[in-house]
């Protein structure tokens, strides 16, 4: 319902896609908060496609709550119609997020990590999960066990759909070449 209400109102007219994005585009920015004396840290991986305006107040509460918080926002282009891009950006948040994760955690004397997801986030989550020595609990919110079929059946993500439709995949295709992206085959972590 809400990714119906915000396709309505949402950036439907920008381009679907762009040649000259790649994996290491990823990341928009990475913000982080911080909670005075605090020993914790709650990163958010957030919906795709979603201005941070959406994040904002998820990371004041927080801070308000003790946790620091280190909040990305994607790409909206790391869902397009090149599916190898696809796994190529995924593949670089989980390494920047577990860069950024051991920075803080060396500088800012971290002990306690919890992950938040939303939505597509957890696609992006249980990717860097794999990437992290530690983490002490993971909550995902509204999030697919199957990045491939979320993505064929999304109101969003139709017109990609269609595209990569009429350039002969199929919804097995994606399923296949995204596999290792799906929590399920990395929640073990």
């Amino acid at each position: 319902m809400l990714d119906a209400i915000y396709a309505a109102v949402g950036q439907l007219h920008k381009p679907v896609f762009d040649t000259k994005y790649s994996g290491d585009q990823a990341i928009t920015r990475a913000t982080f908060a911080e909670a005075k004396n605090s020993s914790k840290l709650t990163v958010i991986f957030p919906p795709w496609h979603v201005p941070s305006r959406f994040t904002t107040q998820l990371e004041r509460r927080l801070v308000r709550q003790g946790s620091n918080v280190l909040v990305y926002n994607f790409n909206p282009l790391i869902l397009e119609r090149d599916i190898i891009k696809v796994k190529n950006s995924f593949e670089y948040i989980a390494l920047a997020v577990s860069e950024d994760i051991a920075t803080l955690v060396a500088r800012k004397h971290i002990q306690t990590i919890d992950l938040l997801s939303l939505s597509l986030g957890g696609i992006a989550l249980c990717v860097a999960a794999e990437k992290l020595p530690h983490f002490d609990s993971v909550t995902m919110v509204c999030t697919g066990n199957d990045l491939a079929a979320a993505f064929w059946a999304g109101w969003r993500t139709r017109r990609l759909r269609n595209i990569i439709k009429n350039e002969g995949y199929k919804l097995t295709d994606l399923q296949k070449e995204w596999a290792d992206l799906a929590p399920k085959a990395t929640s073990k972590s």
